[in-house]
């Protein structure tokens, strides 16, 4: 199967784990499938600056759950209620592997959810499936404007 590379790839990531967002930028930087990564500490940063900054939007949207100030599931909910940002997809990636987590984030309309790895060799590797699949696999809405 071949794939395409979604055109200048922008990656945001919310996570207030400052190991997990080191973890993040060195797969980035090890891959190099995405042109421009923005990290948040928390839900509602991540969400006031997409919505102060109309014109970048980002290709996908990586958010953890447990964080200060709105949680994943509190972003991923307004994210999904607004008509601008809706339709990026978001995959949530955390420590957790509760059958009520995963659930609630598929109620919420996640597009995925992902436990993180606890090493870094296989953190890498599921950073660089996330980056395939989202990147250059899947057919991206922000690619398919006319």
């Amino acid at each position: 199967m071949e794939s395409k590379r979604v055109e200048k790839p922008r990656v945001v990531l919310v996570d207030d784990s400052l190991t997990d967002t080191k973890l993040v930028k060195l797969a980035v930087k090890r891959s190099q499938w995405v042109d421009e990564l923005r990290t948040f500490a928390d839900g509602a940063q991540a969400l006031e600056s997409l919505r102060s900054d109309p014109g970048w939007v980002p290709h996908l949207i990586v958010v953890d759950i447990n964080m200060p100030k709105m949680n994943g599931f509190e972003l991923l909910t307004e994210l999904k209620g607004d008509s601008k940002l809706c339709e990026i997809p978001v995959v949530m990636l955390t420590c957790s592997s509760s059958p009520s987590n995963i659930k609630t984030a598929y109620r919420l309309q996640a597009n995925c959810f992902i436990t993180k790895p606890l090493d870094f060799p296989d953190f890498a590797e599921t950073w660089a499936s996330i980056e395939k699949f989202w990147l250059q696999v899947a057919k991206n809405p922000l690619e398919s404007e006319e």
